[in-house]
């Protein structure tokens, strides 16, 4: 791509000065997501359970110059996870723009076979953290005036 091209993308979608928050993004398409944003000036805040993935998505991360805070843990392990890890954003970056529910999960089973805790577990994840994750953020994106929120 030419720099020509790359400076009228960059400066269309500039994120400068934005923080974004992406759970689940230390692999796939929520870090390619993390890194795309971060090349258009965003700091990003990644969650993910992998300590080693989420190190290597922040030095790609930080590769394009942009900041990184890694908050690795399992968001469906606390109610009380998702408000602690906004606290940090918040505590780190003083804000939160755009807040991605990219964490998921699935159980490689039949359904008939599937255990009423696997089912629970998928739901937690896949619903009830991203429910939480909402509660926790929208309170300081009114508070700001931002209104970005994918689920």
């Amino acid at each position: 791509m030419s720099k020509n091209i790359e400076n009228i993308i960059f400066n269309k979608y500039s994120l400068s000065g934005k923080t974004v928050l992406i759970t689940g993004a230390s692999r796939g398409i929520e870090k390619a997501t993390a890194i795309l944003l971060a090349s258009l000036g965003a700091n990003i805040v990644i969650n993910g359970r992998n300590h080693e993935l989420l190190l290597k998505t922040a030095k790609e991360i930080e590769e394009t110059d942009q900041e990184c805070l890694i908050l690795e843990g399992n968001i469906s392990s606390s109610v009380n996870l998702p408000g602690e890890m906004v606290n940090e954003a918040i505590k780190r970056f003083g804000k939160i723009d755009i807040l991605i529910n990219n964490a998921g999960t699935a159980m490689h089973t039949s359904f008939l076979e599937m255990k009423l805790t696997d089912w629970n577990h998928v739901i937690n994840v896949n619903l009830t953290a991203a429910m939480i994750f909402c509660q926790a953020v929208i309170p300081h994106m009114k508070k700001k005036d931002m209104e970005k929120l994918l689920t």
